[in-house]
């Protein structure tokens, strides 16, 4: 019926991998839990809604513009809008090489 590649139930799930990978460099990066005090119904409505984590905290400083963008593309609303993992991993593995590995310490 479908190539493993052209299965959209394993596609969509990938997708959800990539999102949730968006959230942990997130939670990485700041160091807050995301979505703290939220219930997960007002979370699933507000990311529904297309809402995001702020990439901007107050007293903490942004990500490097690589991983900042990184995030955004993989939180894409539309899961067909976020990377594949494998280019994931290789943006992940640029950041680390061009910060010394550091890239997630603020």
């Amino acid at each position: 019926m479908f190539d493993d590649d052209e299965d959209p139930e394993k596609t969509n799930m990938l997708a959800v991998d990539v999102y949730a990978l968006s959230i942990i460099l997130w939670q990485l990066w700041f160091k807050r839990l995301p979505f703290e005090g939220k219930s997960i119904h007002k979370i699933i409505s507000w990311v529904g809604k297309g809402k995001r984590l702020k990439l901007d905290a107050e007293h903490h400083p942004s990500p490097p513009e690589p991983l900042k963008t990184l995030i955004q593309d993989c939180w894409a609303q539309l899961s067909t809008d976020r990377p594949h993992m494998q280019k994931v991993c290789a943006r992940v593995y640029v950041c680390a090489d061009r910060y010394n590995g550091c890239f997630l310490i603020a």
